[in-house]
């Protein structure tokens, strides 16, 4: 086997066999790679033929690895978290500082947070050269996998098998209602607030407008699951992607919406909604600094992400619990 650095495999291009593996189709990984098929198959064969083994069994339908390949895989994995936790630390001791990070946020967990973050990074670490990329659930899962991006900061489930996480936050769901609304005749709402949520019942809540994010997004999976939770099933679906838009838009009547927390920071709307729980349920999903489990996270990554677990946990929800 000749040395040849082009054929280097990269995070990257691990994340591309990875995904052959997981889709168990050259194709089906091609499309959620964004790239073509044929380049695919030219790039497996070129790591085939460069380390002079079969790692694909492509002649059965679905792919599957040979045992050289299995071998190759969990071999690769090592190698490359070795490499890349030794090059993010020589980087970090060579130069004096951490170098950039590129960190993914979804746009309105940004919008929410980053007033809170950004400050306190530059605080913390003036040397640290912080990218935001703001990106749904989906694509920042695709985005670790591909090595573009150290850490996101997303929520549970995570679809992609190769990510690992951190836990950050605990986040409230709460049904919004509009005031006026019908569900709320008969009701008495005094006092409604976070410590004393209106209780609906799920039967309640069918035929009923929703406002949803589309699919892609975390709430959007969140929204789904309590769908089928409660057996709910809604009328007319609106789809707003940012949901301290669609929070907005359901205080002034347009329709119900499930929310997390951070809906309530400032600014407050005009007309104030009601707080449901449905069957007095808590409703909660667990927020998350999710990344490449091959390529782990370098010190000043970890250092970052326990100052976000700090900073969430505090300044935010004492803003929200303002609320009311």
């Amino acid at each position: 086997m000749r040395y040849d650095k082009n054929m280097k495999i990269t995070p990257e291009k691990f994340a591309y066999l990875k995904t052959v593996v997981e889709e168990k189709n050259i194709t089906r990984a091609a499309e959620k790679l964004f790239i073509s098929q044929p380049a695919l198959s030219n790039f497996i064969n070129k790591v085939e033929n460069y380390y002079n083994i079969k790692i694909f069994d492509r002649s059965q339908n679905p792919v599957t690895l040979t045992y050289a390949g299995e071998r190759f895989m969990q071999e690769m994995e090592k190698v490359i978290r070795v490499q890349q936790k030794f090059e993010n630390e020589m980087e970090e001791l060579a130069n004096h500082r951490a170098g950039r990070l590129t960190v993914g946020i979804g746009n309105t967990r940004g919008c929410d947070w980053l007033p809170y973050l950004l400050p306190a990074y530059k605080i913390h670490f003036p040397e640290l050269d912080i990218k935001i990329v703001e990106v749904n659930a989906d694509a920042a899962e695709q985005q670790l996998m591909t090595g573009t991006m150290d850490f996101g900061i997303t929520t549970l489930p995570i679809r992609q098998l190769g990510i690992s996480y951190e836990s950050l936050y605990t986040e409230q769901i709460y049904l919004i209602i509009p005031y006026g609304h019908p569900l709320l005749e008969g009701k008495d709402i005094t006092g409604n607030g976070f410590d004393h949520p209106l209780n609906i019942s799920p039967e309640e809540l069918n035929d009923q407008t929703f406002i949803v994010p589309s699919e892609g997004f975390g709430l959007y999976r969140y929204t789904r699951k309590i769908f089928e939770e409660f057996n709910i099933v809604p009328g007319d679906l609106v789809e707003i992607n940012n949901s301290d838009t669609a929070f907005q838009l359901s205080c002034y009547g347009t329709g119900l919406v499930l929310t997390p927390e951070s809906s309530f920071l400032p600014p407050k709307p005009y007309t104030m909604p009601v707080i449901a729980r449905i069957n007095g349920a808590s409703m909660e999903r667990y927020v998350v600094a999710a990344y490449n489990s091959t390529v782990g996270l370098s010190p000043f990554a970890r250092k970052v992400i326990e100052l976000t677990r700090r900073i969430v946990n505090n300044e935010p929800k004492l803003n929200i619990r303002n609320y009311y």
